[in-house]
């Protein structure tokens, strides 16, 4: 299996649907193919759903993949390995624990050059915690060639731990920048639309688990209509706690102030007609979603927790507030509501931070003159 095609590059990852992980690799992998910059992309994706949002869109963006269902951990050796040999790579980039276990094994075995991106640590359980702890051992005693950080706060982490300092790099999270004029082409969804006439609108995107926080945001809800009656919530997004926090919210006398919006392909459609994106995480890497409402010009009230607070400049161009702490958020959320000149100048800051600092252009150009090309 010794490889000659130097431009052949295979990502390897477990995924449940199209969260922050899935969308930054779609846009590395949208931007490498538009740069034409030699690559072959491909992707080995470890999911129950042989069709996903995720694995149509990345072949639309021009990468072959391989969805394997995830069964006996033999059968999956031998199926990664048919399609290494068959495709012949250069790179494995990895990501996630089970991604960073066949780079591992791979690598070892055939001299491939592995790189690994870590987007973030969950540990909400036993099992979450044990993946974690599992992902620093192999980078810790099967360290890769190099390991992409989406934060400084995940770097940190990992030297902590004791991985080599040396393989790190910091490789922030960033967008496509969309013109100002497009901004008012986002409409409010149909369906939202007779929810929302004459109301306050915050809003929440991101998966309904418990890393998120929006349960605390539910709690915050609960004493901000006592002063603001006209506030209204859109929660978007789906995930495990979605029948949770609909009880929760009902057993809060909230069911006519929140919307659960589910799973939404129209996201930024929503937050372009919101007034405040509220993101109230007890554990971050550097979401996506934060960039995309700055990119709007949308004030975000975040928790100070992971990447957020190097991208937020608290009181200029965002609100930090601590996690798990619902008198301060829906103090944040109150206050701002009453500022309609804080408002914008906030929202008119975050928009010029991210076209200087978090354009996806420069992120793919770093990616691969200083990540892959670096690697052969």
């Amino acid at each position: 299996m010794k490889q000659n095609n130097k431009n052949k590059i295979v990502h390897i990852l477990s995924s449940s649907g199209l969260y922050g992980a899935e969308q930054v690799i779609l846009s590395w992998i949208k931007h490498i193919s538009k740069a034409s910059s030699g690559f072959q992309l491909f992707i080995i994706v470890f999911s129950n759903n042989s069709k996903n949002s995720f694995t149509e869109t990345a072949v639309q963006y021009g990468a072959k993949t391989l969805v394997i269902k995830p069964s006996s951990i033999f059968k999956e050796i031998k199926e990664v390995y048919i399609f290494l040999k068959k495709i012949n790579p250069h790179i494995i980039h990895s990501h996630g624990y089970k991604g960073l276990f066949y780079g591992c094994l791979f690598s070892s075995l055939f001299k491939y050059r592995l790189i690994h991106t870590n987007h973030g640590f969950i540990v909400n359980s036993m099992k979450q915690r044990f993946y974690s702890l599992f992902e620093f051992f192999l980078l810790k005693h099967f360290p890769p060639h190099q390991i992409i950080c989406v934060s400084d706060n995940i770097k940190s982490k990992f030297i902590n731990y004791g991985v080599n300092p040396g393989i790190l790099k910091v490789l922030t999270n960033a967008i496509s920048i969309i013109p100002k004029d497009n901004i008012k082409l986002y409409e409010m969804p149909e369906d939202i639309k007779p929810l929302v006439v004459n109301k306050r609108i915050i809003s929440y995107i991101g998966r309904l688990s418990y890393e998120k926080g929006a349960d605390v945001l539910i709690s915050a809800m609960k004493r901000l209509v006592i002063k603001q009656d006209d506030i209204f919530l859109i929660l978007a997004g789906d995930g495990p706690l979605m029948n949770q926090l609909k009880i929760f919210a009902n057993s809060m006398g909230l069911k006519d102030k929140i919307y659960f919006a589910g799973y939404r392909n129209d996201a930024m459609n929503i937050m372009a007609n919101s007034e405040i994106i509220i993101m109230p995480s007890r554990t971050e890497g550097l979401p996506i979603s934060l960039l995309e409402a700055m990119l709007l010009a949308k004030p975000v009230i975040a928790s100070k927790v992971g990447g957020i607070p190097h991208v937020i400049n608290h009181g200029a161009d965002g609100i930090l507030v601590p996690s798990e702490n619902e008198i301060e958020l829906s103090a944040a959320i109150f206050n701002l509501l009453q500022n309609e000149h804080l408002l914008r100048s906030i929202g008119i800051c975050a928009r010029k931070k991210i076209i200087k600092e978090y354009d996806i252009m420069d992120r793919v150009a770093k990616l691969v003159q200083i990540i892959y090309k670096l690697s052969f």
